[in-house]
């Protein structure tokens, strides 16, 4: 049995991607997954079970899948796009939304006098589901993602459990079967803002993305903001030791709301080295009180919260601000 393999070592440095086909030109920033993350995904591979993929916001679940993807499949000439298919859900989605949409409006124009009706089939427009099943091929299977589950109506999950079972779904308005030639890699996400059903979550492989170590944090931010340099290592250790103090100040507060994550991490450094590096012009008064802020930060050895700058980045409500207002 030929199983693919994930090492979580092919995305460790900024990948350039260009324009290729329907994609745009964008850059495809590192991912560092623990062991045990890249072990479920292996799980998951040898399997053939989707991976469910629970954690805080922001801990870069939605981004596993497309690290996955380029693993596989970004090599020799193949762009990883072209086998790597999105499914946002919301909360009115239905199973269907990701799978197809008849054009019954456009049928009907076409059926009137003067109009030409097209083969039923034309009318069709699939979306990320039914795309990952139509061009998943024997040896080279698709991967999805669906993107947070728990946002959608309680009945959902149980209601997409005989397509990822069968790896097939029926178009109604055609009569038409869509079915895989391989079941896809597929890989769903939840914030647990609503329980999932025993018998979805029998179906899945299961991983907890807890948040990473202050070691880890640092390789992900040098090698997102410096990959070819060396790092401004006074920056850096403040706004890391900084950061696990002030997540460790939310998880141990009884009324602070939402915690930081690695996601909040990026943007917040990404801010910090802008007002550090940006000089200021007389105009510019908004750069000036910002660089006021930092400049007395850096002062401090990265645990002052007294001092903590641009915290409209990481303290994202009302409970959270009011309980460092009170250091």
């Amino acid at each position: 049995m030929n199983v693919p393999v994930y090492t979580g070592k092919n995305l460790l440095t900024e990948v350039k991607l260009l324009a290729n086909g329907g994609h745009t030109e964008d850059v495809l920033y590192p991912y560092l997954p623990d062991d045990e993350l890249v072990k479920a995904v292996n799980l998951a591979l040898l399997l053939k079970r989707p991976l469910l993929l629970m954690g805080e916001p922001g801990c870069g679940k939605t981004r596993v899948a497309e690290a996955v993807a380029h693993e596989l499949y970004h090599r020799n000439g193949q762009d990883f796009r072209d086998s790597y298919y999105k499914w946002f859900v919301k909360s009115v989605s239905k199973v269907r939304d990701g799978q197809y949409e008849y054009d019954m409006l456009e049928r009907l124009r076409d059926a009137q006098p003067g109009g030409k009706l097209k083969e039923d089939g034309e009318y069709v427009r699939y979306r990320g589901m039914g795309d990952a099943f139509r061009k998943s091929q024997k040896g080279h299977p698709t991967v999805l993602l669906i993107d947070e589950i728990d946002k959608a109506d309680i009945d959902f999950p149980n209601d997409l459990l005989n397509e990822l079972d069968k790896a097939s779904f029926q178009i109604p308005e055609t009569g038409d079967e869509i079915v895989a030639a391989e079941k896809p890699i597929i890989i769903i996400t939840s914030n647990q803002e609503k329980p999932l059903p025993d018998a979805f979550l029998r179906r899945c492989i299961y991983h907890f993305i807890t948040p990473f170590d202050e070691a880890r944090l640092r390789d992900i931010v040098v090698r997102r903001f410096y990959p070819k340099s060396s790092p401004d290592t006074s920056l850096l250790d403040n706004a890391i030791k900084t950061f696990m103090a002030v997540r460790i100040k939310i998880k141990d507060s009884k009324t602070a709301g939402k915690n930081v994550s690695t996601s909040e991490l990026l943007d917040w450094f990404q801010a910090l080295q802008y007002y550090k590096t940006t000089l200021p012009t007389d105009e510019n008064e908004a750069l000036n009180l910002a660089q006021t802020e930092l400049k007395k930060y850096l002062g401090t050895d990265g645990r002052d919260l007294k001092t903590l700058p641009l915290r409209q980045v990481l303290l994202k409500n009302y409970e959270t601000l009011m309980e460092f207002e009170k250091v």
